[in-house]
C-alpha cells in the first residue's frame, strides 16, 4: 500500500512545488499589485495572521521579503478589543474574530504597532481604534505612539471615547500637526465639544471629510 502512495504522494509535492515557483517567476512589480488586491476593502487591516498583510508573509520567503518591503501594505490599520464586541453586541462574525486580542496584547502595544508603522515608511498612515474596555493599563503606549506619527496620518477613526484617545485629539488640535489628514471620523459617544471641531477643522488644511454617527458632514 504504502509503495503504491508514495509516486503519489511524490506527484503532489511536485504539482504543488510547480505551481509555487511559477507565481514566484512573476515580475515583482505584479507581485505587489496581487497582494494590494489581497487587502481588506470595507475596513482597515488587523493585526491577524488569517489575513493580509500578515498572512502573506508566512506563504514562503519570498513572499515574506516582498510584503516586508512593500509599505503600501502597511499604510492602514485597525486596533479593536474582539471581546468588548461579543460582550456588548453579541458579535462573532469572522471580522470581529480576525480582529485578534492585540488591544489586550502588551507586547504588541511595546513593540507590534513600532514595527507595522516602521513598515509602512514615510506614507500616509491610516487607522482606526474601535471600541474597548475602558479599563487597561498599556494602550496609552499605543496611542503616544501614533502620536508621534500624527504628521502623515490621512484618515484617522475614533469609535470610542476612553481617555486614551486624548493623544489623538491633543494632536487633532494642534496647528500644523496633522498636515495629511483628510478624512476624521468618531463615534457618537466620542463627539467632542464643537470647539475641539472646529480646532481640528481649522488645523487640517487638507481636511476634506468630518463624519460621526449622527451627521455626515462632507466639503471640499
Amino acid at each position: 500500500m504504502l509503495a503504491k502512495a508514495k509516486p503519489l504522494i511524490r506527484a503532489q509535492i511536485l504539482l504543488r512545488t510547480s505551481k509555487r515557483n511559477y507565481i514566484n517567476k512573476l515580475p515583482v512589480k505584479l507581485l505587489v499589485e496581487i497582494f494590494l488586491f489581497c487587502l481588506p476593502t470595507h475596513r482597515f487591516p488587523t493585526t491577524s495572521r488569517r489575513e493580509a498583510p500578515l498572512l502573506l508573509g508566512r506563504v514562503c520567503r519570498i513572499w515574506c521579503s516582498v510584503s516586508l518591503s512593500t509599505p503600501q501594505l502597511w499604510t492602514q490599520l485597525t486596533i479593536a478589543d474582539p471581546d468588548w464586541s461579543r460582550m456588548h453586541h453579541g458579535e462573532d462574525s469572522e471580522s470581529i474574530r480576525s480582529l485578534n486580542n492585540a488591544w489586550n496584547s502588551d507586547a504588541f502595544h511595546r513593540f507590534g504597532i513600532q514595527e507595522w508603522l516602521r513598515r509602512s515608511g514615510n506614507s500616509p498612515f491610516s487607522f482606526r481604534i474601535g471600541r474597548h474596555h475602558e479599563y487597561h493599563l498599556f494602550v496609552p503606549l499605543l496611542t503616544r505612539t501614533l502620536q508621534a506619527e500624527a504628521y502623515r496620518w490621512n484618515a484617522v477613526t475614533l469609535d470610542d471615547n476612553c481617555r486614551c484617545n486624548n493623544y489623538i485629539w491633543q494632536m487633532l488640535r494642534s496647528p500644523e500637526k496633522t498636515p495629511m489628514l483628510t478624512d476624521l471620523r468618531f463615534g457618537l459617544s466620542v463627539y467632542p465639544s464643537e470647539n475641539t471641531t472646529l480646532q481640528a477643522l481649522s488645523c487640517a488644511a487638507r481636511l476634506s471629510s468630518l463624519y460621526s454617527h449622527s451627521m455626515n458632514v462632507v466639503s471640499s
